[in-house]
C-alpha cells in the first residue's frame, strides 16, 4: 500500500491521460508541472503516464490537410508521476482563505481558482506530479497501446517498452 492506502496493481501497468491541446502545450513548454484530477489510480507512485492529446476541429480556413475536419487525438508523450497530492478547494472558493499549499498547486497546474472550483467544486482534488517528461517526435496511435478508444479522463494501460 502507498501513503494514501491505495492498493498496488501490477508493476507493468501505466496510465493514459486525456488532455486537451491547450493544456498539452503548457505541459510541453514546461509551464504546467501538475495535472489536476478528481481521482487517482489505485497504484503506488511512481508510475508512467502517457499523454493522449485529445482531437480537435481544424478550421475550414486552415491550410492543412485537416481543414474543415476533426483531427483525431494521438499519444504525444509520456511522463513519470512520482507523487500525487490531495487538496480541497475551500468554501466559499472566491472569498474563503486559500492556503499557500493550494495556491502553489493551482499555480503549478496553470489553473485559476475559478476553473478549479468549476471542475472540483468542494470535493477532494488530486495533483499528479509531472516529472521526466518525454515528448515524442512522432505521435502514436491508441492502437499501439492496445486501446480501442480514448479515455474520458484517464485509464489503465499496459506499459509500452
Amino acid at each position: 500500500m502507498d501513503a494514501d492506502g491505495m492498493g498496488c496493481l501490477s508493476m507493468n501497468k501505466s496510465v493514459v491521460l486525456s488532455i486537451n491541446p491547450e493544456w498539452c502545450d503548457l505541459i510541453k513548454g514546461g509551464y504546467k508541472t501538475l495535472e489536476i484530477r478528481k481521482n487517482r489510480p489505485r497504484m503506488a507512485t511512481p508510475f508512467k503516464c502517457y499523454i493522449y492529446q485529445t482531437g480537435e476541429y481544424v478550421s475550414a480556413y486552415d491550410l492543412s490537410p485537416w481543414a474543415g475536419k476533426y483531427k483525431p487525438g494521438r499519444i504525444v508523450g509520456e511522463f513519470i508521476c512520482d507523487a500525487i497530492d490531495r487538496f480541497v478547494i475551500p468554501h466559499p472558493a472566491y472569498f474563503g482563505e486559500v492556503g499557500d499549499d493550494v495556491k502553489d498547486i493551482l499555480a503549478k497546474a496553470c489553473l485559476p481558482m475559478f476553473r478549479a472550483h468549476d471542475y472540483l467544486g468542494h470535493r477532494t482534488g488530486y495533483a499528479w506530479h509531472i516529472s521526466d517528461l518525454k515528448i515524442y517526435d512522432t505521435p502514436k496511435k491508441l492502437e499501439e497501446f492496445g486501446l480501442e478508444y480514448a479515455p474520458m479522463s484517464w485509464r489503465y494501460a499496459e506499459e509500452i517498452a
